[in-house]
């Protein structure tokens, strides 16, 4: 495997990303730049029809959009959701299978940062952190337009938050919200306006019910009637008390039997896991015993394994079983492979509180953490800004399949054994031919 041209990297050429993402059945990466939208069609890397435009078993799609870009895009099959830098404000919505053709423009209260879409719902996120929840109701006629209704708005700003954390994170995969791919009974979770910093509700975005509210009368005798505004509230199906801290990341997860809800706080040392129907809490996962910035969480297609990455620089795969690591290194300068014996000897820590400690002496409380790992070493080489910025991935199929992306255009697909050995099964470009 030939490692990716820097130089090319750095051309002024280039487009300049602005944000990556992937769709909700985590078939297709969709990268948001100066020149469009560029869609990578990740099933190509196993079995899929070649493309003419491009390489062996590499279907790549390109949206241009100009003169500006776009700064985010989603997609939802043949949906696409786009946002422009010179109207951050709305959200275009285009038909991928009709040259491009406009379906609707969704104007908003303030400069749209994500938009996430399935079969029937719409949620766009705001800078002033409110969910705007449309619905979509799609004709029998193919040739019929998608009509797009708004339903109401999501408050999820709490009095400890402030719309200055959003920050220009390019990669917004479970910020503050996620919603489940489930067309019939899909769920929406988002942090809670009130309660805890790190408490979650759990919606129902197809039901709702209204609620009239009417402003009373001064005089009784001389003014006029009241005016009736009618509200609109999701269905609520639970809450969830997540975290001490605030809540950072969240992502579903939807196996054939259940629904997951992985989330992270602030503070980034732990990952805990809920069900999401009920909310109950079943499992957590610790990254570390420092604090970090969780960027990316992510679960493969079965549920069995959960991968994060953050501000440490360190990949880590989780699993329900699994727990060992790796001893062979089959990675390219970039990364490396991390068997940490301090990590190893800390999975059986006591309890920190003394007086737990004089009642379990001689006891130990195991903490379950990674059974692989995989270091970035972003600062080990003279690498353009955007290649040192942090990476979102996510797990593809059932067979622990890795899939990393830079902001940088690059490309990395990885194969995660059993005994939590990386080996490096593909390197790309996105924006360049061929595959290497």
């Amino acid at each position: 495997l030939r490692e990716p041209s820097w130089d090319a990297l750095a051309s002024e050429e280039r487009p300049v990303i602005r944000s990556v993402t992937y769709t909700r059945d985590q078939k297709c990466a969709i990268f948001a730049s100066s020149d469009g939208v560029t869609i990578r069609v990740l099933d190509s890397m196993y079995e899929l029809p070649l493309s003419p435009k491009r390489g062996k078993d590499n279907w790549t799609f390109s949206v241009p959009l100009k003169p500006d870009g776009a700064t985010f895009a989603q997609m939802s099959n043949s949906t696409l959701a786009v946002v422009r830098p010179d109207s951050p404000r709305c959200v275009h919505i285009c038909n991928l299978c009709d040259d491009l053709s406009n379906i609707a423009v969704l104007p908003l209260s303030a400069a749209v940062k994500r938009v996430e879409l399935q079969e029937k719902v719409l949620v766009a996120m705001t800078a002033d952190l409110r969910l705007h929840i449309f619905h979509i109701m799609h004709s029998d006629n193919p040739s019929d337009e998608v009509k797009i209704s708004f339903i109401t708005i999501l408050n999820i700003l709490h009095p400890t938050d402030s719309p200055r954390t959003l920050g220009n994170d390019g990669f917004c995969i479970g910020s503050y919200f996620d919603l489940s791919t489930s067309p019939d009974q899909p769920r929406l979770a988002c942090k809670s306006f009130n309660g805890t910093p790190g408490s979650i509700r759990v919606y129902n975005p197809l039901k709702f019910h209204e609620v009239i509210d009417s402003a009373p009368r001064l005089d009784r005798r001389d003014s006029p009637p009241p005016a009736r505004k009618v509200r609109r509230r999701l269905e609520l199906v639970t809450t969830i008390d997540a975290h001490d801290h605030a809540v950072t990341r969240m992502v579903i997860g939807t196996s054939k039997r259940k629904s997951f809800l992985a989330t992270c706080s602030s503070k980034g040392t732990s990952i805990r896991i809920y069900s999401l129907s009920e909310g109950k809490f079943m499992h957590e996962w610790y990254r570390g015993s420092r604090a970090c910035k969780i960027s990316s969480l992510s679960w493969n297609s079965e549920c069995s394994h959960l991968t994060s990455f953050g501000s440490s620089g360190t990949i880590h795969v989780f699993s329900w079983g699994l727990k060992g690591r790796g001893s062979e290194n089959n990675c390219p300068d970039e990364f490396e492979q991390v068997c940490d014996e301090r990590a190893s000897r800390a999975a059986e820590e006591p309890t920190t509180s003394l007086l737990r400690r004089i009642r379990t002496i001689g006891k130990v409380q195991r903490k379950h953490r990674s059974f692989a790992q995989l270091r970035w070493k972003h600062a080990a080489r003279p690498t353009p800004p955007g290649n040192q910025r942090a990476l979102t991935l996510f797990m593809h199929g059932s067979d622990t399949n890795l899939v990393l992306f830079s902001m940088s255009g690059l490309l990395w697909r990885y194969s995660v054994d059993k005994d939590g050995v990386f080996s490096l099964k593909r390197t790309e470009d996105v924006f360049e031919e061929g595959v290497k």
